[in-house]
């Protein structure tokens, strides 16, 4: 799998303030590029939960996303979404414009 470039998409990544807010996302994402991997992330990583911080953070994750996908999305050969929605339907924005094979972690 040398070589291939994958994007990690996730509606939760830690920061120094947030360390644990999707510390299960970062790890894999470090895993992969201690295989040699290329990997991008696009996340979410305000862990606040009141309605204008939801809001807020999920209207401009998915605007950084499409844009994202529009100019770059052709860089990728592996998407990986974290959750089925809604990060498995931006996710499929790779897969049905650029054929992106897409991998999706269903929980619960």
């Amino acid at each position: 799998m040398s070589g291939k470039k994958i994007l990690v998409l996730s509606n939760m990544y830690p920061t120094e303030t947030a360390k644990s807010f999707g510390i299960f996302v970062k790890n894999q994402v470090e895993a992969l590029r201690g295989r040699g991997l290329h990997v991008d992330v696009i996340a979410v990583t305000n862990p606040r939960t009141d309605k204008v911080n939801v809001l807020t953070k999920y209207i401009l994750w998915l605007l950084r996303t499409l844009i994202h996908c529009v100019t770059k999305g052709r860089n990728y050969d592996v998407v990986h979404a974290h959750y089925v929605f809604p990060t498995g339907m931006l996710g499929l924005w790779y897969k049905k414009w650029w054929k992106a094979k897409l991998v999706v972690t269903a929980h619960g």
